[in-house]
């Protein structure tokens, strides 16, 4: 068996599967009037074999992995390990209104405290609503979603992994 070669002193951290290791990750997700939208962001797109999900273009990414977009409802990292803050930057559509005071308040408080709702009271903007989350958040890293997007199960865990390896201060994903 050969020698494996020395770590160097300054090597980034390698991924760790022991969820005692693991940092706390505040994930900020922002939206204004898009109520449909922000529960998809939350808890996924409605639930498609993957054969339908690539034929009608949902769901399934460019690489063709398998996996479905779950939302952040149902991420791979540890729930403990996993604060959500959600702004709504004074949203103004009735739609919106009722999905936001049912379903998306029917899931903050089944996460209580972990997850937190927080609606400005006048519009501000994506920017100045990120930064409202941020300034809530207590995790190690931010990870930032807009209503509009869907995540994969293991988004925050692969960008957790990537950081933690790569020693970068910020990653991005498309």
């Amino acid at each position: 068996v050969a020698d494996k070669p020395p770590v160097p002193a300054n090597a980034p951290p390698v991924p760790t599967s022991n969820k005692d290791d693991l940092p706390m990750v505040s994930v900020i997700v922002i939206g204004r009037n898009r109520g449909s939208f922000l529960l998809q962001a939350l808890q996924g797109t409605p639930s498609f074999s993957l054969d339908t999900a690539q034929e009608i273009g949902c769901c399934a990414d460019d690489t063709d992995d398998g996996v479905l977009a779950t939302g952040i409802r149902e991420q791979s990292y540890p729930r403990e390990k996993l604060q959500v803050i959600i702004v709504d930057d004074a949203s103004d559509d009735e739609h919106t209104l009722h999905t936001l005071a049912t379903r998306v308040m029917l899931m903050v408080d089944e996460r209580a405290p972990l997850w937190r709702f927080v609606q400005n009271a006048v519009q501000i903007g994506d920017g100045a609503s990120r930064n409202v989350g941020a300034s809530l958040a207590t995790g190690e890293y931010l990870v930032f979603v807009d209503d509009d997007n869907v995540p994969k199960s293991h988004m925050v865990r692969s960008l957790v992994d990537g950081i933690r390896t790569s020693g970068f201060d910020a990653l991005t994903c498309m």
